[in-house]
C-alpha cells in the first residue's frame, strides 16, 4: 500500500466524438488559466490562487469543467471549506489574432456559500457549470470519447497542460495505474486506508507543482498516433510526481 502526501494543485452526457488530436503541441489550446486573489489570515496581503479549466459541449450547450477544490474553495483533501478564499475567480481567454487576452470574472460567492462535499476519493473532485459566454471567446472544446479510456494501456503516454506560472506548461508522463483498476493507499491525515475507484494515477517526468488543478489529461498508447481525453487532474503527489486523475465516466455522469 502506498502512502501519499497530497498537494492541492492550486498556488498559495457530453458530445461523444473522437478527439482527433495528433500533435502534442496543439493540446495546450484546450487549457485555460484560472486565477484569483486570496487574502492572508492577517488581511495584509493577497496570494494568488492559480489553476486550470477547460470546456466540453453537450448538444448546443457549452460547460466549463475544472476541479471542485479550485472553483469552490472546498478542500477535497480535508473535506472542509477553506475559510479564506477569493470571491471572484478569473478565466483568461486569448484574443484571436492578437497576443492580448481577456480576464473574464466569475463570481463564486454563492457557490462557496452553498458548497458541501467529501474527500476526493469519496466523490469526484469535479466542478461543472454552464458557460454561455463561451460563444464570445471562441473556446476550444474537449470531446470525450467514451471508449478511448477503456483501451488505455498501462504505461500509456500522458500529457497535462496547466498553469504553474501563468503561461501554459506541459508535463509528459505515463499511466501508472490502469483507469479501470481500483487503487489502494493510505490517507495519513485521517489515518485511514483508502480504496479509490474514482481516480487513477499518472506519473510525470517533471516536477508536479501548483497550477495544474482542473487541467484536462490527454492519453495515447505507445503505438498510437491519436490523443484522447483521459480525465481531469485532481490532486498531486509532489515528492513522487504523481497526479490523481478523475476518470472521464464521472464527468459524463455529472453532465
Amino acid at each position: 500500500m502506498r502512502i501519499f502526501t497530497i498537494l492541492f494543485l492550486i498556488t498559495f452526457n457530453p458530445v461523444i466524438a473522437p478527439a482527433q488530436l495528433s500533435a502534442m503541441d496543439t493540446l495546450k489550446q484546450y487549457s485555460y488559466y484560472v486565477f484569483g486573489n486570496q487574502p492572508t489570515p492577517d488581511g495584509q496581503f493577497l496570494q494568488k490562487v492559480e489553476g486550470t479549466c477547460f470546456f466540453v459541449q453537450k448538444g448546443e450547450d457549452v460547460f466549463l469543467v475544472s476541479a471542485k477544490h479550485l472553483m469552490t474553495g472546498w478542500s477535497t483533501a480535508d473535506a472542509e471549506k477553506q475559510l479564506l478564499y477569493p470571491d471572484t475567480l478569473y478565466i483568461r481567454f486569448p484574443i484571436t489574432g492578437s497576443s492580448g487576452f481577456v480576464d473574464f470574472p466569475v463570481d463564486i460567492r454563492a457557490i462557496k456559500q452553498g458548497v458541501l462535499g467529501s474527500y476526493y476519493y469519496n466523490e469526484p473532485d469535479l466542478f461543472i457549470m454552464p458557460f454561455p459566454e463561451a460563444a464570445n471567446f471562441n473556446v476550444s472544446i474537449v470531446y470525450v470519447d467514451a471508449l478511448a479510456l477503456a483501451s488505455a494501456e498501462n504505461n500509456a503516454i500522458s500529457v497535462v497542460y496547466g498553469f504553474p506560472k501563468e503561461a501554459p506548461f506541459y508535463l509528459e508522463g505515463r499511466v501508472f495505474s490502469l483507469p479501470g483498476e481500483r487503487i489502494s493507499y493510505r490517507d495519513h491525515k485521517r489515518n485511514a486506508d483508502v480504496n479509490d475507484t474514482i481516480n487513477y494515477l499518472i506519473k510525470c517526468g517533471g516536477e508536479v507543482q501548483g497550477g495544474y488543478s482542473g487541467a484536462p489529461v490527454f492519453l495515447k498508447n505507445e503505438d498510437a498516433s491519436t490523443w484522447h481525453f483521459g480525465g481531469v487532474v485532481s490532486q498531486g503527489v509532489p515528492r513522487e510526481n504523481y497526479f490523481f486523475v478523475v476518470k472521464p465516466v464521472f464527468l459524463q455522469q455529472l453532465l
